[in-house]
């Protein structure tokens, strides 16, 4: 199992040791556990998290097993987190470091570039390892827009994103899946249909859509008549 630790700092939460397992990312549950307020991690890690594994990383006091997570585990302690922070961390994981992830195939900051400068070998793995990430970006980009067109193509059913994004309404991720029971419920309640499309998004394989009729009676404001 090839695995690479990197460090992540944040003003807010601290430093956060994200470990690369095969090319995915993998965070440290517990610490996650900690930031989102869980008063029992191991309990939380236990009944929300179903990729969890072991890993030994190097510490001060010498190797010791620490449990990390993938993506979908962390979405799931982000959601159920009471606190107000979790949002700005949800925010800080996948739209900053996750997104430099898989652009570059590294997060790069300041510290990076000055082991790039200072160890040649180091500069290498780097490289090589972004244009491997950079050819797998290359073809997951192809078949998103293949997704796209095909979600498009059915001008009936809508996604929550799909909707979120189209009328720019701003909704978060927690607002989004809020939305989405509503619309669930709606739809099972007036005898609407519930499609499934499946996605190229690590952290959930298939997502709702709906009749486009329920998403603009549940959340666009009505025209006023007269």
């Amino acid at each position: 199992m090839n695995s690479e630790m990197q460090i992540f700092n944040n003003s807010e939460f601290g430093a956060l040791g994200v470990m690369m397992i095969n090319g995915k990312a993998y965070f440290p549950a517990t610490d996650c556990a900690n930031i989102l307020g869980y008063v029992k991690a191991r309990n939380a890690i236990e009944r929300h998290c179903k990729g969890a594994l072991k890993q030994g990383i190097l510490t001060n006091g010498g190797m010791q097993e620490k449990i990390f997570i993938p993506e979908g585990d962390l979405y799931r302690l982000i959601v159920r987190s009471n606190l107000p922070n979790a949002i700005r961390f949800e925010s800080w994981v996948f739209d900053e470091v996750l997104p430099s992830i898989r652009k570059h195939g590294a997060y790069i900051t300041p510290v990076t570039i000055d082991k790039i400068l200072a160890n040649p070998d180091f500069g290498i793995r780097l490289l090589t390892q972004l244009k491997e990430e950079q050819a797998k970006n290359f073809e997951l980009a192809a078949q998103n827009e293949d997704l796209a067109i095909r979600l498009n193509e059915s001008e009936m059913f809508w996604t929550i994103m799909k909707f979120n994004q189209h009328f720019n309404m701003r909704w978060d991720m927690k607002t989004c899946q809020c939305n989405g029971r509503a619309a669930s419920a709606y739809s099972r309640r007036h005898g609407y249909e519930i499609q499934k499309c499946k996605t190229n998004d690590d952290r959930f394989e298939f997502t709702n859509s709906y009749a486009y009729e329920v998403l603009e009676n549940l959340f666009l404001p009505k025209k006023s008549e007269g």
